[in-house]
């Protein structure tokens, strides 16, 4: 019985599976196929820029979040809002308790059997005080090679120094030789 079926399966699959591949190389080969995969991924990215303004969100970053009563084990999302700042929309940190934010990026790319196997982070760290007025800090961190890159965190990060008013202190070269 087992025989029987496996003989008649496979000839079955095959008359179905021919023709579905078929099917799909003519519409990959057909610009009305790529016309429409366009249109749906405008109207992709348009949902979700509509989907972030409806919750009111400036913008938002996910990664492995290191803050009070988090879980860093799991992914978590942290969102700034015009007057505050989110993980999971349940620990809110008031913009008037921020300090600053800033990045890095975390090179730990290494050599396994002769190859350069690329391992890129990215982290956002964001120095607030707390209610009790004690110095403390929010830090998230990308996953391994993030497809957006570093990008939202760049964002996030400047979006945050502009809300609270911190400056960057800029990094110059001296033109004069002086003593250390």
């Amino acid at each position: 019985m087992h025989d029987l079926l496996r003989i008649l399966l496979v000839p079955l699959c095959l008359i179905i599976a021919i023709p579905v591949l078929l099917v799909i190389g003519m519409l990959v080969t057909s610009p009305m196929f790529w016309i429409l995969v366009g249109i749906g991924i405008v109207v992709f990215i348009i949902f979700l820029y509509s989907n972030q303004k409806s919750k009111g969100y400036l913008s938002a970053v996910t990664g492995y979040v290191s803050c009070v009563d988090v879980d860093s084990s799991k992914i978590s999302a942290v969102y700034l809002y015009p007057d505050k700042i989110t993980v999971n929309d349940i620990q809110t940190i008031p913009i008037e308790r921020v300090e600053k934010a800033f990045t890095n990026l975390y090179d730990q790319s290494f050599v396994h059997r002769g190859y350069k196997i690329k391992r890129d982070r990215y982290n956002i760290t964001i120095c607030y005080k707390t209610k009790e007025g004690a110095s403390s800090s929010l830090s998230c961190v990308t996953k391994d090679n993030p497809i957006s890159g570093g990008g939202p965190f760049e964002q996030m990060k400047n979006q945050i120094n502009k809300l609270v008013g911190y400056v960057e202190p800029s990094h110059k070269n001296p033109s004069e030789p002086y003593e250390l």
